[in-house]
């Protein structure tokens, strides 16, 4: 799979299950242009294009430049999001409901596995559905037919991008502060600030800057597992 410099997708090898979007074909040994249905607008501002693209052991997904997610191609585990196990869509099919029900977010990410499909949406909240070990809990493989938000030690998170492979995936969620507790204090020092965020972890490296004027100081703080956050006092200066 290849998207060009103006947004179109092309797509090529096997296509016995539909994976190509181009409907069932044994193979394709020269790239061919995938058709999606904004396509059949009329030119102008309205009409998007594609800006990533991820292909499994069956199945494709893509995502446009608005956060429109499609998808098509080998469907037995639910992986293509369409809702059910039956259907397999031969072209791109826009995926717009979730597990419960619920209209969807736009996308920003996509990430297919063997069986199973991973996405981020633009707020930064994970995403998964088909046949693995997908998130969900449980000490086994999960299913849906369907993309269900991971909420499983997700929680104050932003994830910015995803990584899958055969088997299994990969969320990146970087270091964020959100809030400093107290936002103010005696110059002094010696003051215990609670720092909160998300990417936190106990390690024996742990350590907080602080800055004033070209002055710096760095100290040493814990992490406390209860609040997932962190804890120190602030430098004299």
């Amino acid at each position: 799979m290849a998207i060009t410099d103006d947004g179109k997708l092309y797509t090529w090898g096997e296509g016995r299950s539909g994976q190509l979007g181009v409907g069932i074909c044994r193979t394709k040994n020269l790239p061919q242009k995938v058709t999606f249905d904004f396509e059949n607008e009329e030119a102008g501002e309205d009409v998007e294009r594609l800006r990533s693209c991820s292909a499994g052991g069956g199945h494709s997904a893509a995502i446009t430049d608005a956060g429109n997610l499609y998808m098509w191609g080998f469907n037995i585990y639910g992986q293509c999001g369409v809702g059910d196990k039956k259907k397999k869509p031969c072209q791109p099919e826009r995926i717009c409901y979730g597990a419960e029900g619920e209209e969807l977010p736009l996308f920003s990410k996509v990430a297919c596995s063997k069986n199973a499909t991973y996405a981020i949406d633009q707020n930064g909240a994970p995403y998964s559905w088909g046949k693995g070990y997908t998130g969900h809990g449980g000490n086994g493989p999960t299913q849906h037919e369907a993309p269900k938000r991971i909420c499983n030690n997700t929680e104050n998170r932003i994830f910015t991008d995803v990584f899958a492979n055969s088997d299994s995936a990969l969320l990146y969620s970087p270091i964020r502060v959100f809030q400093i507790e107290p936002k103010c204090g005696p110059s002094r020092g010696g003051t215990i600030i609670k720092i909160v965020g998300t990417g936190f972890v106990e390690s024996s490296k742990l350590r907080v800057r602080f800055t004033y004027g070209a002055l710096s100081r760095e100290v040493p703080c814990t992490f406390d597992q209860e609040s997932r956050s962190l804890i120190c006092r602030t430098p004299v200066f």
